[in-house]
């Protein structure tokens, strides 16, 4: 009994332990030399404070089973630090789930101009942040790698 027990943990603990895994974003991993990606992107109109944006040339703007609105590449000393995602305001429901059931409960954060849910792994932070005053596009996804 005490066997099948050892090898059930393990095998949830791997489970659980891959699922929380996010070592870059779309096969490119956490500081991936921008130098060794440079001709797959251009510059961003979208702002990324303290970060170069970038923008994938021809990308596929489907992110969790959700249409995105963009998908924006930060760069910090020109390594692959943070990915900034833009949603519409009808899937916050959506993705605020299936963050739920990948990464956890999430820590909340409610004020009268945006609410921000948080989650904290061991490769990235992620959040998924709302802003009611932008009609239709107030929804946005930053996870920064570790």
């Amino acid at each position: 009994m005490k066997k099948y027990f050892t090898i059930l943990f393990l095998l949830c603990s791997t489970i659980t332990y891959s699922q929380k895994q996010i070592d870059g974003f779309r096969g490119w991993k956490w500081d991936t030399p921008l130098e060794d990606i440079e001709s797959q992107l251009k510059k961003s109109s979208n702002k990324l404070p303290r970060y170069a944006a970038y923008d994938k040339i021809d990308e596929d703007l489907t992110f969790e089973g959700l249409q995105a609105r963009l998908i924006t590449y930060g760069f910090k000393k020109k390594k692959l630090k943070v990915v900034n995602i833009g949603l519409k305001n009808t899937d916050l429901d959506k993705i605020v789930k299936i963050f739920t059931k990948k990464y956890g409960k999430p820590k909340k954060t409610e004020t009268p101009f945006f609410t921000n849910w948080e989650w904290h792994i061991s490769t990235a932070d992620m959040s998924i942040s709302y802003f009611p005053s932008k009609k239709e596009d107030g929804v946005t996804i930053g996870i920064k790698g570790k």
